[in-house]
């Protein structure tokens, strides 16, 4: 990095400055104010010290922007300019984004994310020199909550939300399930799972009554734990697994399809989740229940 470059914390009074540089670099348009003016919210809604904003300016003129923001159960979410943003240098964006990331690290948080476009070859090799390793291909889902299939019949299954079981048991029926999984089995010893359950509920609206263990003859077999968007009236999986040793029973669609006929019951109007591209049998179960494919996004992970 060039001596008369300045790497700095953006000072509040430039902040809606940075912002639209974060957005589209020195490109302009009702777009670019309309994603800054996003992002200046998610600043204002966070707790304080949870967000880091840097760029990297020489002779007052900016080059890169960074931000972090920080979320329960220690993760951050990573967004940067665009490499191919007009006014950007590449390499200067690349040191922040090794600057920034770890200094969210030395901070705690456990694991940074950052999700690019399947098409943004140039922003990827931008993360990846940064020290950001590629972890999968994430697979978005949605469906409709008209129309649902009945509910299906299978082994005498015994219900428990929230409300009746604890969280540390939940862990073990989550830890359970991680044996032999498809699901991004790169993250499942990156961080604790008390951090992991609290991700899972920092995620839209957490409601204890939608999160459910299942168990048959008093064992889990399986859990399916489902938050509400409100602002679009939408449910959301935010995690679905079977312990190993009880796959092959239907067990993921039967839970699968509870959770839809209880979302429908609230009004609500669409459900979605996210899949790992590699996991063909969720993907399968996914599709076989109507699920369609909205988009695709790159993970990439900084530890």
């Amino acid at each position: 990095m060039s001596a008369t470059s300045v790497m700095e914390e953006v000072p509040e009074d430039c902040r809606q400055s940075a912002l639209r540089f974060l957005v589209g670099g020195k490109g302009r348009g009702h777009f670019i104010e309309s994603r800054a003016h996003a992002f200046s919210k998610l600043i204002d809604a966070s707790k304080s010290g949870s967000t880091r904003l840097w760029w990297v300016r020489r002779e007052k003129q900016c080059f890169a922007v960074a931000i972090v923001l920080a979320s329960q159960g220690r993760t951050g979410m990573l967004y940067h300019t665009p490499a191919t943003a007009k006014g950007v240098e590449r390499e200067l964006l690349r040191d922040l984004l090794e600057k920034i990331s770890v200094a969210a690290i030395d901070d705690g948080l456990s694991m940074l994310q950052s999700l690019l476009s399947t098409t943004a070859k140039i922003d990827a090799d931008v993360l990846s020199s940064a020290g950001f390793r590629f972890i999968t291909e994430l697979i978005y889902l949605r469906r409709d909550l008209a129309d649902l299939p009945a509910l299906q019949q299978g082994p005498q299954l015994h219900w428990r939300n929230a409300n009746e079981f604890s969280e540390a048991e939940l862990a073990e029926v989550i830890l359970s399930t991680y044996e032999g999984s498809l699901d991004c089995p790169a993250l499942l010893d990156i961080r604790d799972i008390k951090d992991v359950i609290a991700s899972h509920k920092s995620t839209g609206t957490y409601r204890p009554k939608s999160w459910w263990i299942v168990d048959i003859e008093d064992e889990p077999v399986g859990c399916i734990l489902v938050n509400d968007l409100p602002h679009i009236l939408s449910a959301k999986v935010v995690y679905l697994g079977v312990v190993a040793k009880h796959r092959g029973k239907n067990l993921g669609s039967i839970m699968l399809r509870r959770a839809m006929h209880d979302a429908a019951a609230r009004s609500l109007a669409t459900i979605s989740l996210e899949a790992d591209g590699e996991n063909v049998y969720a993907l399968r179960l996914y599709k076989g229940e109507n699920f369609h494919e909205t988009k695709r996004r790159n993970v990439f992970i900084f530890t």
